[in-house]
């Protein structure tokens, strides 16, 4: 597998915007963050990872933060990106920084995160 997008969702939004990136990319796997994922061993070998999460109270959720904790990057050097599917700007920065302080304890290099301004999807 060569590129791996994580989703977390209440709404649908994040699983839309997944799948929309999902499009872009060859040999794509799109795979749900869920409590019972903790329960695992949660490991991944590509080359490209990918988190598309909502802001919530102006950063990650708590499930995102325990899967990326529990979640084995087997790449030495992923390239990975993360989208915040929340329309507030302010947490933004909140959002970047969560996810480059969690990978970073990891010893990974976090690349960016794209805000996408989200209205009422219906799947």
């Amino acid at each position: 597998m060569n590129t791996v997008i994580y989703y977390f969702t209440g709404t649908g939004n994040s699983l839309k915007v997944a799948k929309d990136l999902s499009q872009y990319t060859e040999d794509t796997a799109i795979i749900q963050i869920r409590q019972e994922k903790l329960s695992h061993q949660l490991f991944t070998d590509a080359k490209t990872i990918g988190f598309v999460v909502p802001t919530i109270f102006k950063g990650i959720p708590k499930l995102v933060n325990q899967f990326i904790n529990h979640l084995v990057i087997k790449d030495q050097s992923p390239y990975i990106f993360a989208v915040s599917t929340h329309g507030d700007r302010n947490g933004m920065g909140i959002v970047s920084k969560q996810f480059e302080e969690l990978l970073a304890k990891k010893g990974f290099h976090y690349q960016h995160t794209l805000l996408y301004k989200c209205r009422k999807i219906r799947l």
